[in-house]
């Protein structure tokens, strides 16, 4: 195994720890109350985390991670939904509410010639990457890989490796026509 794979499972590994820790924690917070420091951190914890943790566990070739991945974010969008947390304070960048209309099998679309709406949210892009790579495991990968699930990452990001790694695979599971 060479090191940038190791590298990315650990990176995953951790990052799905995280998530699913903050999950547990968020779910159980609900009969509590919800305070916009929880959704901050289930926002960053566990929808940026899976995202980052299918963005590593695809690149590294990790199907199972990558299910995974989804498999918490599908739970993590019911309980949103369940608590009705879907929260949009701009100050502080909470924006959970953008996941209301979420189709957690297609994603949503990052075309902007059909977007009256202009840049998509970070929440948005973060929840795409999940949908898009998870898609790729099950064989349908995304049309424009670097767009769907590598918009907002640049050269100088620390993922970006890990987003050419994927964009290849992508590329060798589907071959451009």
């Amino acid at each position: 195994m060479d090191a940038s794979r190791e590298e990315y499972l650990r990176i995953a590994g951790l990052l799905l720890e995280n998530a699913e820790e903050t999950f547990k924690r968020f779910g159980e917070s609900l009969n509590g109350g919800i305070t916009l420091e929880g959704l901050l951190e289930v926002q960053s914890a566990v929808f940026l985390g899976l995202a980052d943790a299918a963005l590593y566990s695809f690149a590294a070739r990790d199907e199972g991670s990558v299910r995974k991945a989804y498999s918490i974010f599908l739970r993590a969008l019911d309980i949103v939904r369940l608590g009705n947390a879907y929260e949009n304070v701009p100050e502080i960048d909470l924006q959970l509410n953008y996941l209301r209309d979420l189709d957690p099998e297609r994603g949503f679309s990052l075309d902007r010639r059909l977007s009256t709406l202009g840049e998509p949210k970070p929440i948005q892009i973060w929840a795409n990457r999940v949908i898009k790579l998870r898609n790729a495991v099950e064989g349908r990968p995304p049309r424009d890989p670097l767009h769907e699930i590598g918009y907002g990452i640049v050269e100088t990001d620390r993922r970006f490796p890990a987003l050419l790694s994927a964009v290849r695979r992508v590329y060798r599971i589907n071959r451009p026509q």
